[in-house]
């Protein structure tokens, strides 16, 4: 906590004021985090203060904001006195906005990737530097030692920045480095914690965690002590529109993997990063393939939204490949079906995933 109000003290964050009348009073609280190795060690304690900004009234209090003085650092000389802000701070509603401009500004001959306007790309002749920001946790990387330094002390002469040294778990993704130069990327830890967290962390692993054509029903089984957990996954809503056809509900699906499949196509283009090949989607569904490739059958959907037929110019453009996969190969069904032993430990193989109990799947 001290460290905190010390680095809001260096960067200038706020003026002690005597309490202005008519003027709306923000709050102010403290938020404790703490940061864990991909082991489940503690990296650090973190503590942040956040400013209560749910009482701000727009247009009254974005331009000029004052905050009660933080808990357990008042100043014992001017108790009644409050923290007019220069600066943004965590909780107020242009927080988000304010906090983005101001580091991006710090950020000379950076593009904004088109794809996700947290990944900065600089191009320096055939070098890169590539900068992920997730609130005000920084990933940088390049091709250059020399360039990354350059960057970080930049940043460092404007923000008070820490290196946290190699990156090794972020946002549930465990960072390993490899002697070659390889990077290897797993959840274990996030998949573990999500057991523990259902209470599911001491079941015995099975060949066949859920049975094949099984149906529930509303009128069987007991209900759960704790619904909430089921509802960390779990929502009901109305579809945006009605399939006449299994027909059209696969094209749909189709079209929208297609699209997130440009969507990454464009983040690597940002990275420059060419695929030396077009990518494949697998699809079961030899309608669905026929319609993406074929324009003479789509007069029989017809009513099918313009925008999902984006899918066959892909195809045309040679943008997109197609290809057809028998539903016993299809992989995807592990998570959306119940299998058979022997194809389930199949698809584990062909997902490459691999079980902390020892039994078949490595």
């Amino acid at each position: 906590m001290r460290e905190e109000i010390e680095a809001l003290h260096t960067q200038c964050t706020w003026d002690l004021v005597p309490l202005p009348v008519d003027k709306n009073i923000v709050g102010s609280l403290w938020v404790y985090r703490v940061k864990k190795n991909s082991d489940g060690s503690v990296a650090r304690h973190k503590a942040h203060l956040v400013a209560q900004g749910f009482s701000q009234a727009p247009g009254v209090d974005f331009e000029e904001v004052f905050m009660r003085q933080p808990q357990g650092f008042e100043d014992s000389a001017y108790p009644t006195h409050v923290r007019r802000l220069r600066k943004s701070l965590y909780g107020l509603q242009q927080a988000p906005r304010a906090w983005n401009a101001k580091f991006t500004s710090h950020l000379p001959a950076f593009i904004v990737s088109h794809s996700n306007p947290s990944l900065f790309v600089k191009h320096v002749g055939s070098n890169s530097v590539i900068l992920l920001l997730y609130v005000d946790d920084i990933i940088l990387t390049g091709y250059k030692d020399s360039l990354v330094e350059e960057i970080i002390d930049k940043l460092s002469d404007v923000f008070a920045m820490k290196d946290m040294g190699r990156l090794t778990y972020f946002l549930g993704l465990q960072i390993s480095y490899n002697d070659n130069g390889d990077i290897f990327v797993c959840q274990t830890k996030y998949a573990k914690d999500l057991l523990a967290k259902v209470r599911m962390d001491t079941c015995r692993p099975c060949t066949t965690p859920c049975k094949p054509h099984c149906q529930l029903l509303a009128s069987e089984g007991d209900s759960l002590s704790d619904p909430t957990i089921y509802r960390i996954s779990w929502q009901s809503k109305k579809q945006n529109s009605v399939y006449r056809s299994s027909t059209e509900a696969e094209y749909r699906a189709l079209a929208n993997t297609a699209a997130d499949l440009a969507w990454v196509q464009q983040v690597l283009l940002d990275l420059k990063v060419f695929l030396p090949q077009p990518p494949t989607i697998h699809c079961n569904n030899l309608s669905a393939l026929t319609l993406s490739s074929n324009p003479v059958y789509h007069s029989q959907i017809k009513y099918l939204d313009i925008d999902f037929h984006f899918v066959r110019e892909r195809v045309q453009k040679k943008d997109l490949i197609m290809q057809y996969i028998p539903t016993e190969e299809q992989v995807a069904d592990i998570f959306i079906k119940g299998l058979h032993g022997p194809i389930f430990l199949r698809h584990c193989r062909n997902l490459q995933l691999s079980s902390s109990t020892g039994f078949e799947g490595e």
